[in-house]
């Protein structure tokens, strides 16, 4: 790992905009858009982002790809990832398991 994590995250950022916006356009969420969806939030808490702050960027991601509609209110400490085999269990950041259970859900529409 070269630890370039701020030449990542525009990069990163764009790989979610693209994502989101395939959700937005087909309807349907691409498979590999939970991963990177944890990849991007994984990179901004190594920046040293708090959780308010990766929150607020993937709110601001969602209403840039047109899905503003989707919460992603955290329901607080000790709440569990997605069951194993299931789309996020890969790679839930270790920041807010909760909040990334709930947005998981919501693009998936469940």
């Amino acid at each position: 790992a070269t630890n370039r994590l701020s030449e990542a995250e525009p990069l990163s950022r764009r790989m979610v905009l693209i994502f989101l916006k395939f959700q937005r356009a087909t309807g349907h969420a691409h498979p590999h858009r939970d991963t990177v969806l944890g990849n991007h939030a994984a990179i901004l808490q190594a920046l040293g982002r708090t959780q308010a702050q990766i929150n607020a960027e993937l709110r601001a991601l969602l209403g840039e790809a047109g899905l503003e509609g989707l919460s992603l209110a955290a329901d607080g400490p000790g709440a569990s990832a997605p069951p194993s085999g299931q789309a996020g269990a890969t790679n839930p950041p270790p920041c807010g398991r909760s909040w990334w259970s709930r947005l998981l859900a919501r693009l998936r529409g469940d």
